[in-house]
């Protein structure tokens, strides 16, 4: 335990505060979620500020930008709280639920084509466990800055504690209102055709092993998939796109799948999806989240 300027306890609770306003470089962010006051966690953090004696952030437009003592800080604490965390989290495990925060992140597409669908189902399973979503572009999940339960990125681990969750499969797939000047049987026939893709060779396989390599021209160059399905969405064109990121608008019926006989694949470029985590330091609730995801539908290749 350490101690305030006064003589008194520095309490867990003040340190989990500071760690979420890291994150969410908000005081009214962190109430919310905590259900408190905002000016209840801008006092802990003041009190914080007093115990160490120095400014830990300073005031920036509508966001809160941490000092270089406060990175400091964090990076110093954040392991010894996680194995403090962890071990609430295994003595709460064998005595009942679970229950707290799980924070992930991933990229905007992840979110949205990935987590998003298995979050009912999850809270439905753990309703005492509020989960925090770090939308985060980087190719790689920075650990080092951060208190993140479990991390989603593209590829392999990059060294970290990791679990592979799918090999990613593609469609091409587009908007009901777009609309073929001639009907599509061949692969071939997507070189006459403006489409949308992140990268322009493909191979298309179909079940009896024919296989045809296509380089498309594109109607939008854009390396981000997330845009390229809203430009689908909206009628620009096909595209070709992760599954997992189109499945439920194709049960909706707002994109159709074209060429469904034929398997697409990025020439020279092999893409899964992974979990990770900051080395041995996976936490319970991390491990039950990634349990959940490998019993679902969605960790299976298609």
């Amino acid at each position: 335990m350490e101690k305030y300027a006064r003589g008194e306890i520095m309490e867990l609770k003040t340190l989990d505060i500071f760690v979420e306003t890291m994150q969410l470089r908000s005081f009214s962010r962190v109430a919310r979620k905590r259900g408190l006051e905002p000016s209840s966690v801008s006092r802990e953090m003041a009190r914080l500020e007093k115990a160490l004696g120095t400014r830990l952030f300073e005031r920036e437009a509508q966001e809160l930008v941490p000092t270089e003592a406060a990175e400091g800080y964090l990076e110093r604490i954040k392991m010894p709280l996680q194995e403090l965390e962890n071990a609430r989290q295994e003595a709460q495990g064998q005595s009942g639920e679970l229950q707290g925060s799980l924070t992930l992140a991933a990229s905007q597409a992840i979110c949205i084509g990935f987590l998003i669908p298995h979050l009912r189902s999850w809270r439905q399973e753990y309703p005492l466990v509020s989960v925090t979503l770090l939308v985060r572009e980087e190719v790689l999940i920075d650990f080092s800055r951060e208190a993140i339960d479990l991390g989603f990125q593209s590829g392999s681990g990059g060294g970290l504690g990791s679990k592979d969750l799918l090999a990613v499969s593609y469609k091409l797939c587009a908007s009901p209102r777009w609309k073929p000047q001639q009907a599509l049987g061949d692969p071939r026939q997507l070189q006459e055709i403006e489409c949308l893709a992140a990268r322009d060779k493909w191979i298309f396989t179909n079940q009896y092993r024919d296989s045809h390599r296509v380089t498309l021209r594109s109607s939008l160059d854009c390396d981000q998939e997330h845009v390229l399905k809203a430009a689908a969405l909206h009628g620009l064109g096909p595209a070709i796109l992760p599954e997992w990121m189109v499945q439920q608008h194709l049960q909706r019926g707002e994109l159709v799948e074209l060429l469904p006989t034929w398997r697409a694949e990025p020439v020279g470029y092999q893409m899964g999806l992974c979990a990770v985590w900051p080395g041995r330091n996976l936490s319970l609730k991390g491990r039950a989240f990634l349990q959940h995801l490998t019993k679902s539908r969605a960790c299976k290749r298609s």
